[in-house]
């Protein structure tokens, strides 16, 4: 059997030469495992986001300095990224629902939209919409990266300092890895004081 040229989006457009296919669908495995790849970037991206999200609900404690009140403080670029990947996954879904007939609609959760798009990667890795993956791929990459790098640090009160004499408020500043819990007066507290206040203040 003659060998045909690869027609996936990567090998067409990619700046690849287009690798050679002697059987089955006309998809080499690297167009089929680029499409594959990129949606398991975009689901640990996605993961990445809610982990960022679901700390800082679990910390925002107290009073935070700087004028905000207590509560959710949310963290707008990584919102707006993980709207955007279920966003885009959703569409994806609905392009392979309508384009291949499937009779059942598409998963609504990432992790589920992520597994659908996967059974279907060979598929798509021959249409337009995986070059549309590869660069949400690659553009949320470095958009959730700078979000999750950047200064989020929140700084909560635990009470009083315990030392003799002291009346000073002690901080901790959640976001600043080695960043000591201290008291406005300069006093350090041990890691197992303030673990216990912390663990109250959660509570």
């Amino acid at each position: 059997m003659a060998a045909e040229l690869c027609e996936g989006n990567s090998c067409r457009g990619g700046g690849h030469r287009a690798r050679r296919v002697v059987t089955g669908p006309r998809i080499c495995p690297r167009c089929d495992n680029r499409v594959t790849a990129d949606l398991g970037r975009l689901l640990d991206l996605y993961r990445s986001c809610e982990n960022r999200l679901t700390g800082r609900r679990r910390y925002q404690v107290g009073r935070v300095r700087g004028g905000r009140a207590a509560g959710i403080t949310l963290d707008e670029d990584v919102m707006a990224a993980r709207s955007d990947i279920l966003a885009a996954m959703t569409s994806w879904a609905a392009i392979v629902v309508k384009e291949r007939g499937l009779p059942q609609p598409p998963p609504r959760g990432c992790a589920e939209l992520a597994r659908f798009l996967g059974g279907h990667a060979e598929w798509l890795a021959g249409r337009p919409v995986a070059r549309s993956i590869a660069e949400k791929a690659d553009a949320l990459a470095s958009v959730v990266r700078r979000a999750l790098q950047s200064d989020q640090s929140v700084r909560v009160d635990l009470g009083s300092c315990g030392h003799r004499g002291c009346d000073r408020t002690v901080s901790a500043v959640i976001g600043e890895g080695g960043a000591p819990v201290r008291c406005a007066a300069g006093h350090v507290l041990r890691p197992a004081e303030w673990l216990k206040r912390v663990g109250k203040a959660t509570q």
